[in-house]
């Protein structure tokens, strides 16, 4: 895996025309990887004073940026080898409704909570409860033609134990959830000794 960090400062931000809808920083991070097939998550940490930082986790090399900063490294495999982590996570909770397949936001904090501890183990690991943190950030609405997507945006963060390796190691590599098209379900782990 390979971990970027984006930075884009003013002139960049203006030069890329991005807005603050989700759409433009989706189709910016989508150009630095060409062809069909997604193999990246990424992470808007918002605006700061001076700019706009993203951080991107891919398989491949993103392209260099026109303008703005890129600074990219490849991640060790050990990283990936304890049994505990520390972590934090954009997530859209949905689940699809009975009798047809349309998703249906889960909002509050026992019900996110359910949804977590409903999906943890597919996931590859566990979280402790104790830990575990929920911040309802937004709702980011996208337009589409005539319709619209609808993300419910909330950020978790706490601390996890791998169950299974091979289920985390692709949990960390594509991500949890729905949405990853638009910033979400990005793990961002660091191992806690």
């Amino acid at each position: 895996m390979i971990i970027s960090k984006l930075f884009l400062d003013v002139h960049a931000l203006k030069h890329y025309g991005l807005k603050d809808d989700g759409y433009s920083l989706h189709v910016l991070i989508y150009s630095l990887f060409p062809g069909n097939e997604r193999d990246f998550l990424y992470y808007d940490y918002g605006m700061g004073n001076s700019g706009r930082t993203i951080l991107i986790k891919s398989h491949s090399s993103p392209l260099v940026p026109e303008v703005g900063s890129l600074e990219s490294k490849r991640v060790a495999p050990e990283f990936y080898s304890h049994d505990r982590y520390g972590f934090q996570v954009l997530v859209n909770p949905v689940i699809k409704r009975k009798g047809n397949s349309s998703l249906v936001p889960v909002r509050g904090d026992k019900a996110i909570r359910e949804w977590i501890f409903d999906r943890q183990e597919s996931w590859g690991f566990s979280v402790d409860w104790n830990s575990l943190e929920l911040e309802e950030k937004s709702v980011l609405v996208i337009p589409k033609g005539e319709n619209r997507l609808v993300f419910n945006r909330y950020l978790l963060r706490g601390s996890l134990f791998v169950l299974d390796r091979a289920n985390f190691l692709e949990s960390c590599e594509r991500g949890i959830g729905r949405g990853k098209a638009f910033g979400f379900g990005m793990l961002q782990i660091r191992p806690l000794l």
